[in-house]
């Protein structure tokens, strides 16, 4: 059993972790060496000096690897997000590393400098993303594969038995090869969204819904530095989407869809442009990849029925004729595909001309089912099984990705509610009120969070999701959005690319960089070109604010004469800002430094 309270003791020679939980064992602390890293048991900590520190964690992360050798990372927050059939889900909100080494004496100051640099990347990354973990529920697994995996499966600690697609900290869970001795308190780390909503009466039934989403971790990254297919069949933005209702206790149901990039070898490099135009790579091979790919998800998933919701005329319209002609190709009976041009169908607010492609995935959407479980006691009974999903594309896989998938899960939660009679065969979660917004706002919440972590902004879109219809109010929060999205995109993404390639192993950081190796992470922009967009976007702030307010002069005109100054130096600032910008547009956006060319298409 996974040890939910423990205490760090930082020694000398020896790091201890000392289970202090309710459910301690007949050796509940764990030291490890921190020369050979050897791990042994002890009935107690071991005697350690005075200068000895303490620290309480709620578990480990794993071991890191980078210049001056290896650190411990250790959980030092978490927050409750609520329980899942009486298992406890908890958001990670701290983590600690400990060096190994007594001291960085060996280290140059500028491998000191990197060194800090790859800790803070890790630090970001464990700050920004959205992390998961229990200590009783295997959150990596959809609640399918929970209710049929057999005894041997349910043997294994949760580390073991994780489905590593969705498991951030595998890379740090290769340490030491006796590493398994921390298996009390080893936690795989799912990144993604989760929410537990509360539960909603429902024509005198309880209705509780929970929404999981899975982020892969191959191909993982933001989103104009990671699109379409890597050579082993692995997408970009690749998310797998769990809603979990329990009905009166008793019934268990799920329903699983998945989205990720088009499964081709293509780029959208950032160039400061709002919509940098979509090339797609002639030299690689893309039948071979995409059929890697169905092939892997029909194996996981059953039978697909692929949603591709981007445009057929500008600038995405090349892509889509191209994975139009793919899946031609691919003459799969297993595979369907759906090409739905959702800007072209919903322009103009006809949002209802969405019923067109729910009624032509209907038949696919009955075949499939849902899964479903009755618990009688201790004894669980599968009712129906889910045999297919339906995988959703856009160009990112976020905004029009969600509409389309909270329209699907509202469907499959009808039909399951009618099925067990909780609604009238007439009825829908349309008319129930506070389920309805129960699950709209889930399911906004989950754009928006998933928009975030690959985007780096809220979705657009979100007002339909969470009231079913476009509001003035949602289209100005999308016009503030896609400005932040494209500050992110262009001036910070290249930074959280590479700090999550760091985090998820897919950079090995050598312990000579800085020294006989150059490292990657060496700041390659120049003072003026990283802050000519920071003097940009102050100017034309400033300028507006300027513009904005009217004073009323005081009759020596000294008023006016300010204003104009102020006028004329920002207008100064601006140009100085724009023209560094026009001169040095390739070295201004922030590009990923660590991973680069071929190396980001290689299967990980």
């Amino acid at each position: 059993m996974l040890s939910d309270a423990a205490v760090l003791w930082t020694g000398q020679d020896t790091l201890c972790i000392e289970d202090v939980s309710a459910a301690r064992g007949a050796t509940p602390c764990c030291a490890i060496d921190r020369v050979s890293m050897g791990i042994t048991h002890h009935a107690a900590v071991p005697d350690l000096e005075t200068t000895a520190t303490k620290l309480q964690i709620h578990g480990v992360v794993g071991f890191l690897n980078l210049i001056s050798g290896p650190y411990l990372m250790v959980i030092t927050g978490k927050k409750s997000v609520g329980r899942i059939y009486q298992h406890t889900v908890w958001q990670l909100t701290g983590v600690h590393t400990v060096p190994f080494a007594r001291n960085r004496r060996h280290l140059s100051e500028s491998q000191l400098r990197i060194e800090d640099k790859y800790l803070e990347m890790i630090q970001f990354v464990c700050d920004t993303t959205h992390m998961y973990f229990s200590y009783t529920y295997d959150l990596t697994h959809g609640l399918q594969r929970l209710h049929t995996a057999g005894e041997a499966f349910y043997k294994e600690t949760l580390y073991k038995r994780m489905d590593r697609r969705f498991c951030w900290n595998q890379h740090f869970l290769a340490g030491p090869a006796r590493i398994g001795d921390l298996g009390q308190y080893l936690l795989p780390l799912m990144a993604g969204f989760v929410e537990i909503a509360g539960s909603v009466d429902v024509n005198g039934h309880t209705v509780e819904v929970t929404l999981i989403s899975r982020r892969a971790v191959q191909r993982a990254g933001t989103r104009f530095n990671r699109r379409g297919v890597d050579r082993g069949g692995s997408v970009a933005n690749f998310v797998e989407t769990e809603q979990i209702a329990q009905v009166d206790g008793d019934y268990h149901l799920a329903y699983m869809q998945t989205r990720g990039s088009v499964p081709l070898f293509w780029t959208q490099t950032p160039t400061l442009r709002y919509k940098p135009p979509v090339e797609i790579q002639a030299s690689e091979d893309h039948e071979l990849a995409a059929r890697r790919h169905f092939t892997e998800q029909l194996r996981r998933y059953g039978k697909q029925s692929v949603i591709n919701l981007t445009n057929a005329t500008g600038h995405e319209g090349y892509l889509n004729r191209v994975f139009g002609d793919m899946m031609s190709k691919l003459q799969s009976p297993h595979l369907g595909y759906y090409p739905f041009d959702f800007h072209k169908e919903c322009s103009w607010n006809r949002w209802d001309r969405l019923s067109l492609l729910m009624d032509s995935i209907r038949q696919d959407h009955q075949v499939y089912g849902a899964f479903m479980a009755k618990r009688q006691g201790e004894v669980v009974q599968i009712e129906s099984f889910q045999q297919g999903v339906f995988r959703t594309n856009c160009i990112d896989c976020l905004d029009r990705s969600n509409v389309v998938q909270s329209m699907i899960a509202r469907e499959t939660l009808n039909l399951q509610l009618q099925q067990l009679q909780v609604l009238e065969q007439t009825e829908g979660v349309i008319n129930h009120p506070r389920l309805k917004r129960l699950l709209d706002q889930i399911w906004a919440d989950n754009a928006d969070i998933l928009s975030i972590q690959y985007g780096g902004s809220p979705a657009l879109k979100t007002d339909f999701t969470r009231t079913g219809k476009r509001t003035m109010a949602g289209r100005f929060a999308d016009l503030r959005h896609s400005i932040l999205r494209y500050y992110m995109n262009n001036l910070a993404d290249g930074y959280r690319q590479d700090a999550i390639d760091l985090f998820l192993g897919h950079y090995k950081v050598q312990h000579n960089e800085g020294v006989a190796v150059a490292s990657p992470v060496t700041e390659r922009r120049g003072a003026l070109v990283r802050l000519a967009p920071v003097l940009l976007w102050f100017a034309l702030i400033m300028l507006l604010l300027i513009l904005s307010i009217t004073t009323v002069d005081d009759g020596g005109g000294a008023t006016d004469m300010g204003r104009s100054t102020a006028k004329l130096a920002l207008e100064v600032l601006g140009v100085v800002g724009a023209v560094v910008i026009y001169r040095f547009s390739e070295r201004v956006v922030d590009h990923p430094a660590l991973l680069t060319g071929t190396a980001s298409l290689a299967a990980k």
